[in-house]
């Protein structure tokens, strides 16, 4: 049997242990939108969607389609790296879960 003091210890031991197994988030709001490109411009999006965005779908057909995720709205970026010929269209508000990092 444990003493009130091991207990205590097993207790601390055992949230402890599960605090660090466990995936902790918060809901962010995030902007989703769609933008339609011509391959040529494909390296140069997926740099900027790759320091700015996170990418849910990306469709290679006659021209590429790619639906992202992000807080800042890109269009200014995407209008310079196609010389104004690329805006990506809004498509509404979308919920997720970010993960909060604990640092113990």
């Amino acid at each position: 049997l444990l003493g009130a003091g091991g207990l205590v210890r097993a207790y601390q031991q055992s949230v402890t242990s599960a605090i660090k197994l466990a995936e902790l988030t918060e809901p962010v709001t995030m902007q989703e939108y769609e933008v339609i490109l011509p391959y040529d411009l494909y390296s140069r999006a997926d740099q900027l969607l790759r320091k700015n965005a996170t990418v849910e779908d990306t469709d290679f057909s006659e021209r590429i389609t790619v639906r992202f995720l992000s807080e800042n709205n890109l269009d200014e970026q995407f209008m310079a790296i196609s010389s104004g010929t690329v805006r990506p269209q809004y498509l509404g508000d979308k919920t997720v879960e970010r993960e909060i990092t604990i640092r113990t």
